[in-house]
């Protein structure tokens, strides 16, 4: 892709590797002038870290009460993550539904409704470690938390500051 007077490549290159471009003959400048023949040149191509980031593995919106309680993060770039679980009261979930819908997200719109029915039950910080621009998925075993026949609606969010991360962007 051309901006301005760059070329973006893209691609799933790997940082401090080197590589070889080759533009073929053909292309036209925005002069008018054709390059006439193939132009390879061996380039080292300088790639920063990814961008710290923090996200539920599925993309599920339920965790069923059937289930072992577990839940999977993935994180890139984050030494660790803090997670805040709130529950709504199994008596408020419909009042809770009604006012934010079923995918909720954590913004100024909701947050009223949110704080009026919901309470905070847990709070953690998880370590993941210091792996550097790869995906790292981690299990939260959510159990004793929600305990067997503890009723009601959890909401797990997850955060970081600059702090955790291992790069910054």
């Amino acid at each position: 892709k051309v901006e301005d007077r760059a070329v973006i490549l893209t691609g799933e290159f790997q940082k401090g590797m080197k590589y070889s471009l080759s533009i073929f003959g053909g292309i036209k400048s925005a002069y008018g002038s054709v390059m006439d023949k193939l132009h390879t040149e061996n380039v080292e191509i300088t790639i920063g870290d990814v961008k710290p980031k923090a996200q539920f593995s599925n993309d599920g919106v339920f965790l069923t009460s059937a289930k072992d309680k577990k839940l999977c993060i993935k994180t890139i770039n984050l030494e660790r993550v803090y997670v805040e679980i709130t529950k709504v009261l199994e008596d408020d979930i419909i009042s809770f539904v009604e006012e934010n819908g079923v995918n909720y997200v954590n913004n100024e719109e909701y947050s009223y409704g949110f704080k009026r029915v919901g309470e905070v039950v847990a709070t953690s910080i998880v370590n993941i470690g210091k792996t550097k621009n790869k995906w790292v998925q981690t299990e939260l075993d959510l159990s004793p938390i929600i305990k067997k026949n503890s009723h009601g609606l959890y909401i797990v969010k997850l955060n970081f500051t600059e702090k955790e991360m291992l790069s910054y962007p």
